[in-house]
């Protein structure tokens, strides 16, 4: 009996749970004609939002290395700056891999996809959502803009 209870409230809790796991798999690829965009610091999110509709809280991230690899060799290295924004030179087509080597918590290393040979003009900005600590899904790459977007406390900056 005490079996059958505890199996129960094991399955319970694990449906209980499982939405709010923090489960990924392979980052799918983001297409860009340009690679430009903004650091972020995740805060929060809304459940049950359609997808490509914004559903992220952040927190501007100033000042953050960002870096472009293809294959092993980095290609570019650039500096978020205080808004967050970076932009990167003109690259060709191809796939690239976008890192952001966050060290006080978890960095982004996402892969991109330029659709187009040295665009110069950034159409379509890149969202680096930076994660706390133990979280590591929630620091991911999207080309959904945030839903709330406040500016950087963690620089003192108000």
């Amino acid at each position: 009996m005490w079996r059958m209870f505890l199996a129960v409230l094991t399955v319970i809790a694990v449906s209980v749970a499982s939405p709010l796991a923090d489960v990924c798999g392979p980052a799918e690829p983001i297409k860009v004609s340009d690679v430009c965009g903004q650091t972020l610091f995740l805060v929060g999110w809304k459940f049950g939002v359609p997808e490509g509709q914004p559903y992220v809280f952040a927190e501007v991230f100033s000042r953050q290395r960002v870096q472009l690899w293809r294959g092993e060799r980095r290609i570019a290295e650039t500096t978020s700056d205080d808004n967050g924004t970076f932009v990167f030179p003109p690259m060709a087509k191809g796939s690239y891999r976008l890192t952001v080597p966050y060290s006080e918590g978890l960095g982004i290393n996402w892969p991109v996809v330029v659709t187009k040979n040295r665009a110069g003009r950034c159409e379509k900005p890149l969202f680096l959502y930076l994660g706390p600590e133990g979280w590591p899904c929630r620091a991911h790459a999207s080309s959904v803009k945030p839903l709330e977007l406040s500016a950087d406390t963690l620089h003192g900056k108000p």
